[in-house]
């Protein structure tokens, strides 16, 4: 979006600026912020979000004397107005203490959006040879996890999986890159690495060799 209405030209507009990206999304909420990757939109169910927050009436600011007034139905925002005779003028305040986070993690959808310069998926140098016992073989990967966070996820079948940047591979299996695996002589295994949020940043496909 920031770099959408860096190179815009300016126009006039005839409603609030939000409103046509709420309207473009179908989205009853939507939230901007430099934390999400450029590309990627981070969506779930309203009623998936839960909200935490501390009463500004009933807080350390209270206790310390600072009073401030809540409304009665929510509580969540403290406000306090303070006349400065000397400058003949009023000091307001207001103060809120909010958490947001979601309950179910499976309820987020992590999606990666299309451009020019999206990022593309980046390849795996793996190999395959016989394990120490019948059925298993041992994997080697050259390359090394981009982030402590990132880990490995790996899919046994009988020809290639494809992969996509950005794919989710939640339910696949994982590996924690030493471990000898069951299989079945020239099965595929597909490895992936994703990161936390279990999307996929690099794959690669070996044809599999078991121990006899």
């Amino acid at each position: 979006m920031y770099k959408y209405l860096g190179a815009a030209d300016i126009t006039l507009q005839t409603a609030f600026g939000f409103k046509y990206m709420t309207d473009f999304l179908g989205a009853d909420v939507v939230f901007i912020t430099s934390e999400i990757p450029q590309n990627v939109v981070v969506a779930t169910p309203l009623n998936n979000l839960a909200a935490y927050y501390v009463d500004p009436g009933d807080s350390e600011f209270a206790r310390a004397g600072l009073a401030f007034t809540t409304d009665a139905e929510t509580g969540f925002i403290g406000f306090h107005t303070e006349g400065t005779y000397g400058r003949m003028i009023s000091d307001n305040f207001a103060i809120m203490g909010l958490r947001l986070f979601c309950e179910y993690l499976d309820a987020i959808a992590y999606i990666s959006v299309g451009s020019s310069d999206t990022q593309t998926l980046g390849t795996l140098d793996v190999t395959s040879e016989a394990g120490s016992g019948a059925g298993l073989t041992k994997l080697s990967v050259k390359e090394q996890l981009m982030s402590p966070r990132n880990s490995w996820k790996y899919k046994d079948a009988a020809s290639a999986t494809n992969v996509t940047c950005g794919m989710d591979v939640k339910n696949w299996t994982k590996w924690d890159g030493e471990s000898e695996i069951a299989s079945t002589a020239s099965h595929h295994i597909t490895l992936v690495e994703c990161d936390q949020n279990y999307k996929a940043v690099r794959s690669g496909d070996v044809v599999v060799s078991v121990g006899e």
